[in-house]
């Protein structure tokens, strides 16, 4: 910033302490920043976190999609692990 004085040329005039439109805001810190990412994560949490852990407790139980679901703990499992048609349709890694 100059002025114009009256004796002559311009004369540099010093800006105010703290910040100028010239330059960007000081990070003061706080949590503006913070609530900006809340939609986001309650977005994922729903979406991607929630499913996954539904899926995960439904494993271990017996349910037709109506009524209860019942626990039947590793017996799904199991009957996964020890099915004919598991190692027929997965791939072999070595050949």
């Amino acid at each position: 910033m100059s002025e114009r004085s009256a004796e002559g040329p311009a004369v540099q005039v010093r800006a105010r302490r703290g910040w100028s439109r010239s330059s960007p805001r000081p990070y003061r810190g706080g949590a503006p920043h913070a609530l900006l990412a809340v939609p986001g994560v309650l977005f994922f949490v729903f979406f991607a976190v929630a499913p996954m852990v539904l899926a995960v407790y439904l494993s271990f139980t017996k349910w037709n999609g109506l009524g209860d679901p019942k626990p039947v703990g590793l017996a799904n499992w199991d009957k996964l692990l020890h099915d004919d048609r598991l190692t027929q349709s997965s791939p072999s890694p070595c050949c």
